[in-house]
């Protein structure tokens, strides 16, 4: 029995560094405390959800910097539940391990059946026909700039132009 208590001995200070994560990967299993509560959590002695749930909120709040009186009493009180989970039966923290999110995969694009080019070639042609509106304004006289200005500028080219006209 000497020997696997000096191994543990011997690995200990080798090992800290998956000791620390073990610890951290445990106590991130209480409700509200991520990964930096649980670090300076472990750095303050509390390394079990036992500990965790048997601290006085005070002396939890004094020696875990950033935590409030009401947070450490919020984390007592979900580690105290765990705690009670685990005993009972209904959570094993052994078999769980938290798995990192994967990104959802993304989704195909939608297919479209598109026309054949020479229909589209087509269309192009027939938005280039001259409008009756168009032969209409050619015969008044008013003829405006390109189709694509907007009805402001229009106005104001067809004001400009009854204004030289009279």
């Amino acid at each position: 029995m000497s020997d696997g208590s000096e191994k543990k001995e011997n690995d200990a200070p080798e090992g800290e560094a998956p000791a620390v994560d073990e610890v951290v990967s445990l106590l991130t299993n209480i409700p509200g405390v991520g990964p930096k509560t649980a670090e300076k959590l472990a750095e303050s002695g509390y390394d079990t959800i036992k500990k965790v749930s048997e601290a006085d909120k005070e002396a939890l709040a004094a020696a875990v910097t950033g935590l409030s009186e009401d947070k450490a009493d919020a984390v007592i009180g979900e580690a105290f539940d765990l705690q009670e989970k685990i005993d009972s039966g209904e959570i094993d923290l052994s078999a769980k391990s938290k798995s990192k999110r994967k990104k959802a995969a993304e989704p195909e694009p939608d297919r479209h059946d598109l026309p054949p080019i020479e229909e589209i070639a087509r269309a192009e042609e027939r938005k280039n026909l001259i409008t009756g509106y168009d032969v209409d304004k050619a015969a008044i006289g008013v003829t405006i700039g390109p189709k694509w200005l907007t009805k402001y500028e229009k106005a104001r080219i067809i004001g400009a132009r009854a204004l030289q006209i009279s």
